[in-house]
């Protein structure tokens, strides 16, 4: 349960705005909190996980799943290379082989597999080179984004429709957490050792082991061709596992890169133009907290 609530941390700090408040429930009373920075709410996911291996008794199992969250962890707080280090340190131990899942039922509507639910409803569909910026998910073909194109609409009966074929059925597993991750955790650390030499092994090692059929990806010549190529490979192997958002926020804010070369923008292909929100919004319902002051910054 440590390392689980660790992962609800991480969540809102890679998805929300910064200032996310936590209340809590004290003899029957709720308890109100004040909005959190998302620094300070990713500390408190190392502080659960870190609790979670400290567990006398602790399975190599849960612990490989308390490592890897710790190591995300890190990653999201990284602003240089020790600190890249540190949190490749973290996933070193967990093997490659290592896998913790969310299990879903078809039985009960909301257990079912959430991902399937929304496509399988038309409501979402696989993304292509979005906003002129993002990546050919549709485009490359890729086995890691298996998809259907065999045409079709979406629920407006206008927006053609490619739905997801990686969770099949409603009751298909999730990834939370694998030692797919961690590898790509230690890569990450090796680009900014700088050794893209290394980092491309790694890369490479993961396509033969968990794949076949793919090109051997060539060693990049500079350092943006060694970002392209690690977020590219991070997207496409953990694609629809709740990374992507985090990783886009990341290259913001930990690379520099400008949000108009990461975020979708422009026209979007319904009519208008695409917004500026970054990160997802903290609901409404969270004005009930009077400590409550809304979103400390709406930044990467």
């Amino acid at each position: 349960m440590l390392s689980l609530a660790g992962f609800t941390y991480i969540y809102f700090a890679e998805d929300f705005c910064s200032g996310v408040p936590f209340s809590s429930l004290q003899n029957g009373q709720i308890v109100f909190g004040a909005g959190l920075s998302r620094d300070s709410t990713l500390r408190i996911a190392i502080t659960r996980f870190d609790s979670a291996l400290a567990q006398p008794g602790i399975s190599p199992e849960i612990a490989s799943l308390a490592q890897v969250g710790r190591g995300r962890a890190l990653l999201d707080l990284a602003q240089a290379g020790p600190d890249y280090a540190a949190a490749a340190q973290a996933v070193q131990a967990v093997p490659t082989s290592f896998f913790y899942q969310s299990e879903h039922t078809t039985s009960i509507q909301r257990l079912q597999n959430g991902v399937w639910t929304l496509t399988t409803a038309q409501l979402w569909s696989v993304a292509d080179v979005k906003g002129g910026v993002g990546l050919p998910f549709l485009a490359a073909g890729d086995p890691r984004v298996p998809a259907d194109t065999t045409g079709g609409f979406g629920l407006d009966f206008l927006t053609p429709q490619f739905t997801q074929l990686k969770y099949p059925t409603g009751d298909t597993p999730t990834n939370v957490a694998d030692g797919l991750e961690a590898r790509l955790i230690g890569a990450e650390a090796q680009l900014h050792v700088p050794d893209f030499a290394g980092m491309t092994a790694t890369l490479n090692t993961l396509r033969g082991q968990f794949q076949t059929g793919f090109d051997t990806l060539a060693v990049p010549g500079s350092q943006a061709a060694a970002e392209d190529l690690l977020f590219s490979e991070r997207a496409f192997w953990l694609y629809a596992t709740g990374h992507r958002l985090g990783d886009m926020r990341r290259l913001v804010r930990q690379y520099g890169r400008p949000v108009n070369q990461v975020f979708a923008n422009g026209p979007y292909l319904k009519g208008g133009q695409y917004g500026t929100d970054v990160n997802l919004p903290i609901p409404i319902q969270e004005n009930n907290n009077q400590l409550f002051q809304g979103c400390i910054d709406r930044n990467p």
